[in-house]
This record gives C-alpha cells, sequence and structure tokens, in this order.
C-alpha cells in the first residue's frame, strides 16, 4: 500500500512483521552518524541502522514502554546501546519543501537514478565482471565519459569516483535517514541522548535532554544514495599530507586547497595525460523516504492519570495504596512524551511530591489539611505575612506529618523573603494560597451566589492577605447574566484532553466566551505558530454582544 507523502508513525506500522518501534526506527545493532553541514547549515542527515527482524530484537526484554537512546559514535571500538561504528557520509544536496536538505552521495556530472541505474547494471551479464559483479572503471574509461559529456580534463581533479551498487545480499537495509536540524546535530556531537518515544496508539516522538520533536516519515521523489567514503573537493586529486591537512583547516582554505589542485591540470593535453586515478565507491543503500523532526509540545496529558491511582492520603491510609502501581522517576520518564527539564517542570507544576523514591500526588483533602495547619501558625505566632520562620513551622508540625510532605508543601506554598540575623525568613505565595481556598470553597458548592462566595473567601484567608477575581481564571466560571450572579468550579484539568470535546464541553457549560474568560481552557494547545485567536477562529463562531467580541459554538441548534 502507498505511503501518504507524511504520516504519524506507529508502533502499530510494524507490528504485522513482528518487528518493535524501537527497531524500525533505528533503534538496534548499527548506525549513527550525522552528515557534514550544507551551506545552509540547517538540516543535516543521520543513518540509523536497524536488524533484522527475527534476530537481534528477539533477545530484547519485552516491555510494552520502551525506549533507547542514540548517541554520537567517537571511535571504531566504541559503542552505545547497541550502536557500532561505521563511517558513512552523506552529502548535503537538494533542498526540500522546507527549505531544508535531504542527503545523497553528491558527483559532478549527470547522475541516473538508482533503479534505472541498477537495472542496467543487472542487464551486462556478459560485461567481464568485478568486485559485487559489476564492472571495473579504468583511467581510459573516465576520459571516454568526460570527453562524452564535452568537459576538459584540465578542469577537474586527478580522481574520478565510481558509485557503483553493491550486490543486493551485501546492502545494509536496515538503514534510516533522520533529518537534523543544528541543535540535534550538536546533541549528537556532544554525545548526549536522542530518546524515540511512544506508547501503541501515540505518535512516535524523539527526546533531547530539553526538547521534544514529532516524528513524521516524509517521501522523496528523487533517490538519495548512501555513499561511505565519498570524497569530497578538498580531498580529491591531493597528496596525502595535503588531504590530511585540510581535515583540520576551514572551508576557506580547503577550498583554495582544492583549486590549487585543479590548477595542477591546466598545463595538460592530449599529448599529456593527467594521471587519472579512479576510486570505486559502493552505494550501500537507496532512500526514498526520510523521517522529519519538527519541534512540538510535550505531551504531558496523561501524567496526572499515572499518579491518581497512588495519591498520598496520609500515613494512616498507606496501606490502601496497591503498590506495585506506584511509580519512580524512570517509570514515569519512560511513559511520558517528554524530556527530562518538560518532565521535571511538569511534575513541579501538579505538585508531585516525591515519597520513599515514588513520585506520589496529595489527595486534595489531605492538602488542604496540610495547609491549613501551616496558615494555622501565622496567627498562633503573631508573624508578618513576610517574616514565616521555616524552623518554627517544621518543629511545629513534625509530630503531625512526614517531613518529606512539610519540605514540598513549604517549597510549594512560599518563597524567600528577607534575611535578618543571619536568619533565612519566608512568605507565602498570596496568590496561590487564595486560589486554592477558593477551590476548596467551590469543590462540593455546586452553583454558588458570587456576592457570597467572595465574602466567604476574603474570612477563609489569612488576614493581610487580599482574594481577587482575577485570579478565578481557569479555576471558575462566573455567570453575570442572572440575577444574582453565580459561581461555579471549573478547572481546565477536569477537561477532556481532545480539543474537539473540550470545545464541546465548554460550549455545554457556557453559551459564550469573551478570550480571556476562555483561554486558560485552551492555552495548551497554543504554540508559536498558533495562537490562542487562531485556535477559536477554528473551532469557535466570533459575534458581539455588547460592545464585547466573544465565542460560541459553531454549529448551534
Amino acid at each position: 500500500m502507498p505511503h501518504p507523502s507524511t504520516r504519524c508513525l506507529h508502533r502499530g506500522d510494524v507490528e504485522a512483521t513482528h518487528i518493535r518501534l524501537d527497531v524500525v526506527l533505528g533503534l538496534g545493532h548499527g548506525t549513527v552518524e550525522p552528515t557534514e553541514s550544507g551551506t545552509d547549515g540547517v538540516r543535516l542527515f543521520l543513518a540509523a541502522s536497524i536488524p533484522q527482524a527475527g534476530s537481534h530484537q528477539r533477545d530484547m526484554p519485552h516491555r510494552p514502554h520502551t525506549r533507547y537512546a542514540l548517541r554520537r559514535i567517537l571511535s571504531p571500538n566504541c559503542a552505545y546501546v547497541g550502536f557500532h561504528h561505521l563511517e558513512d557520509k552523506l552529502v548535503p544536496s537538494r533542498k526540500t519543501h522546507d527549505g531544508g536538505r535531504v542527503a545523497c552521495a553528491g558527483t559532478r556530472g549527470h547522475v541516473t537514478s538508482a533503479r534505472a541505474y541498477e537495472s542496467h547494471c543487472r542487464a551486462r551479464r556478459s560485461v567481464p565482471a568485478g568486485r559485487w559483479g559489476l564492472e571495473k572503471r579504468t583511467p581510459e574509461d573516465a576520459r571516454k565519459i568526460i570527453r562524452t559529456a564535452k568537459l576538459h580534463e584540465s578542469e577537474l581533479t586527478e580522481t574520478t569516483q565510481v558509485l557503483r551498487f553493491v550486490d543486493a545480499s551485501n546492502r545494509n537495509a536496515n538503514l534510516r535517514l533522520l533529518q537534523l536540524d543544528d541543535y540535534l546535530l550538536k546533541e549528537i556531537e556532544e554525545g548526549k541522548e536522542l530518546i524515540f518515544k511512544g506508547d501503541g496508539d501515540e505518535n512516535v516522538v524523539l527526546c533531547t535532554n530539553t526538547k521534544t520533536y514529532d516524528v513524521k516519515e516524509a517521501e522523496t521523489s528523487n533517490s538519495l544514495l548512501l555513499v561511505p567514503g565519498l570524497l569530497f573537493a578538498a580531498e580529491t586529486g591531493l597528496n596525502e599530507t595535503v588531504q590530511n591537512d585540510s581535515m583540520e583547516c576551514d572551508s576557506d582554505t580547503s577550498f583554495e586547497k582544492s583549486n590549487t589542485s585543479l590548477n595542477k591540470s591546466t598545463d595538460s593535453d592530449e599529448g599529456n595525460k593527467v594521471p587519472r586515478k579512479i576510486e570505486h565507491k559502493d552505494i550501500i543503500n537507496t532512500f526514498f523516504t526520510y523521517y522529519e523532526l519538527r519541534p512540538c509540545k510535550p505531551r504531558l496529558s496523561k501524567l496526572r492519570k499515572l499518579l491518581e491511582s497512588t495519591m498520598y492520603q496520609g500515613v494512616e491510609l498507606e496501606y490502601a495504596v496497591e503498590k506495585s502501581k506506584l511509580m519512580t522517576y524512570e517509570d514515569i520518564f519512560d511513559e511520558i512524551q517528554a524530556s527530562r527539564l518538560e518532565l521535571d517542570e511538569e511534575l513541579e507544576k501538579i505538585q508531585a511530591i516525591k515519597i520513599d523514591g515514588y513520585y506520589r500526588l496529595l489527595d486534595f483533602d489531605y492538602e488542604f489539611r496540610v495547609l491549613s495547619y501551616m496558615l494555622d501558625l501565622i496567627e498562633e505566632n503573631s508573624w508578618p505575612l513576610d517574616k514565616i520562620s521555616k524552623e518554627v513551622t517544621f518543629e511545629s508540625l513534625k509530630e503531625l506529618l512526614p517531613i518529606s510532605i512539610l519540605e514540598a508543601m513549604f517549597r510549594f506554598y512560599t518563597t524567600e523573603s528577607i534575611i535578618e540575623d543571619g536568619i533565612q525568613y519566608y512568605e507565602y505565595k498570596q496568590d496561590k494560597v487564595c486560589i486554592f481556598l477558593a477551590r476548596v470553597l467551590l469543590k462540593s458548592a455546586g452553583k454558588f451566589n458570587f456576592s457570597e462566595f467572595m465574602q466567604a473567601w476574603k474570612d477563609s484567608v489569612p488576614e493581610g492577605m487580599v482574594p481577587n477575581e482575577s485570579l478565578l481564571s481557569g479555576v471558575a466560571l462566573i455567570d453575570k447574566s442572572n440575577t444574582p450572579n453565580v459561581i461555579w468550579a471549573l478547572a481546565e484539568s477536569d477537561l477532556p484532553e481532545d480539543i474537539n470535546e473540550r470545545f464541546k464541553v465548554l460550549f455545554q457549560r457556557k453559551a459564550k466566551w469573551t478570550v480571556q474568560e476562555i483561554s486558560p481552557y485552551i492555552q495548551c494547545y497554543a504554540t508559536e505558530k498558533l495562537s490562542v485567536n487562531a485556535i477559536l477562529t477554528k473551532y469557535a463562531r466570533a459575534s458581539t454582544q455588547d460592545g464585547v467580541r466573544v465565542f460560541s459554538a459553531k454549529h448551534m441548534k
């Protein structure tokens, strides 16, 4: 079945042949080798070798969520995660539709398509055969071709490279091409990890230590030829000393030396032929597709779901927790399609706490209990809001709460304020405290009279803290069209992940939204190229109400 020009990769794409995703994307015994930079310096390729089905992967431990790392290979004896060294080089050549470059074996002059040339070679069985059953070219053969092409030999270097297809049994059919940007190439060259991640029903992503990339397969109409050891201009027609020096100099110096090589031949004529050296180069693979890598947002939606089944509710209820579902950091990292930096930021955002080596979420009621203990100490000790003592807080509550819980909650809800007599004091993050206490009031109240809610909210916070209506954005909905005005809880984390389903729920809860009201609930879908307004234009209908721009469902009944 023909592939579309661009498609997402799934583990299911290859399950029919019992090859796991790790193998399809080059995660087994094989090679990784970045190409030399093109003139634009932005799109480069990585060739990764893959084991045949039924061989290496049978020995790999079967896990539902497996990740393997790609590393830059530094020497022939250096191997990481089953990769071995092979000096394969790709030449940046034809530009792709996105302004990047695809990699193919480059040469001056005309090169027929890989398929046509291969068929031509198979048809020439009567020709004296060399290696792999192909004819070996001689210097005179090269000169004939030069004359046929109406080229002057004096304009060429002394080295002619003959590209030939290896016998089918000697080809490496287990290579894939990855299109890299400068950042990814640098990561590989510095020996850092590139990790493919994806569950059975997820699109594949590639993660570095700090970024996540979407992986899609793209087709190219041209054949891309992989030729190990192909010589470039600075490496042809030069003696060994100059050639070695050229590897250490910059591109400008290399160009000057290649010109020197060309000028060696300017006095040649038919009576004084230039010595011609023939280099036979094997085409070990032909590509018609490659994998495009594009930066994307980390896919973090299932993180909270993974941790909800083991919420911490206090020491007295630990007996009810199913220990097999507890997750370490590495367990979570294997499951979540995000880099380590992005995962760390999200764990902090959702306030996951490391307890006895496992990451846990706090039960909402338990978190309220702990925060209440902490806030009560403000009044008991007559502390100013910017002079909270960490030592006194811990000493007062150590008999009631585990130290790991105290440490985490103090970090979540306080920040450093002043230093007095060498003692560091803290202050509570007032907005965060107010928002949490608002959620407590709204949790089981259903629709709440708005004015009564605001009064109850002010009464619940410590003296000196001032709740503000703007803090309710993304936490609750306020309907001011009713008399009296009402408010009810609506948290972003409680909405469906699918964007169409999310808009459906939002418009069921409220028929018309301003941009300010709806933004907290759809901001997670915005990217550098797709703003909240652009999302609303696509999924909602705009209108004007009392001079204010509002959005409603596109297909209203």
